[in-house]
């Protein structure tokens, strides 16, 4: 399994680093950072948001309550590959999460059967997904830096 920036995963059956197992679920790898991987998970089944935002597409935060998303809507694709989710789906600031590169690949060794690349999220929406994230509670509070989640761009503002 090798892990690139920008690809939407979905996995069968994943297992946390808690130790909860979750069924069918989506991540996004954000960063390769050393012997780690940056991930995000893209839960679509809840909502933790205010109703009046559930209408919401693209980025959202709020500075008050560090509430920080990103809302992708049912049928707009959003990989290179034209992927589309079947339900609105929200990417959550605080569900970012750092993997040992090695624990995912022992773990999730067969791409087809105990993982699927959905394919790599489009530039601008990665753009505004690493523009968003290092706002995050998560980041404020955890090890992960927020240089570790920032894109870098050459002077013709093309990702590296």
């Amino acid at each position: 399994m090798e892990l690139k920036e920008g690809q939407l995963l979905f996995f069968p059956k994943f297992v946390f680093s808690n130790g909860e197992v979750s069924e069918g679920k989506f991540f996004l790898v954000l960063k390769n950072v050393a012997q780690d991987v940056i991930l995000v998970s893209l839960p679509s089944s809840r909502k933790n948001i205010p109703a009046k935002l559930y209408n919401h597409t693209g980025c959202y935060y709020d500075e008050a309550s560090r509430l920080s998303f990103y809302a992708f809507r049912r049928g707009v694709a959003i990989t290179e590959c034209g992927f589309t989710f079947d339900k609105d789906t929200l990417l959550y600031g605080n569900y970012l999460q750092t993997y040992s590169k090695s624990s995912i690949k022992s773990k999730y060794p067969t791409e087809g059967e105990d993982y699927q690349v959905k394919g790599v999220v489009c530039r601008e929406v990665m753009i505004a997904i690493h523009k968003l994230l290092p706002r995050s509670k998560k980041c404020s509070e955890t090890k992960i830096s927020k240089d570790a989640i920032c894109l870098k761009y050459n002077t013709n503002r093309r990702l590296l």
